[in-house]
């Protein structure tokens, strides 16, 4: 479609789910402080930057901008909690903040990202990498992670360019399927 901006910041809305799936020509976005929860929503749209760190209430990105092909930059807000599926195939993204708040990181998260370092030190309330969270991030050669850490599952970090991780400060005492 046509669309190139949407903003909600003055709306009091609390979740979007696939309302603006699959809009091509998107360029910017801005939304609501009380926004708690995002579907895919933006999903393959033209996004090549969000700044979602005004949005204190969103607890949870669900496959929000997956397959956006365009996205290279993305600041996320404390109080984030969960990650699924939600940058998945977006393959220019290279920028992640990750939160403290963060609890979990969902299959194919970053599935296919461009990502080269991640740094979950700071994350102090994450507890689960779930299946394929990294997988695929072909140039991901470093990652730091949490001494709360307690549940890392089956290829987690599969295909990339990392070549040692220490889970010694960590929880984990298995990884799962």
């Amino acid at each position: 479609t046509g669309i190139n901006v949407i903003d909600l910041s003055q709306t009091k809305i609390t979740s979007l789910s696939s309302e603006f799936y699959k809009v091509k020509g998107l360029e910017n976005v801005k939304l609501p402080k009380t926004i708690n929860y995002l579907g895919d929503v933006f999903s393959e749209s033209g996004l090549m930057e969000v700044d979602l760190s005004g949005c204190t209430e969103l607890k949870t990105l669900e496959g929000t901008f997956r397959n956006s092909k365009k996205l290279e930059k993305v600041m996320l807000p404390e109080g984030l909690t969960i990650i699924n599926g939600a940058f998945s195939d977006c393959n220019s993204l290279t920028t992640v903040n990750f939160p403290k708040s963060l609890q979990s990181i969902g299959s194919d998260a970053f599935y296919n990202t461009k990502i080269q370092f991640v740094d979950l030190s700071s994350c102090s309330q994450l507890v689960a990498l779930n299946w394929g969270a990294f997988r695929e991030c072909h140039v991901l050669d470093a990652v730091l992670l949490p001494s709360s850490l307690q549940s890392l599952s089956e290829y987690a970090f599969y295909n990339t360019a990392i070549t040692a991780i220490d889970l010694s400060n960590t929880q984990v005492q298995d990884i799962k399927e």
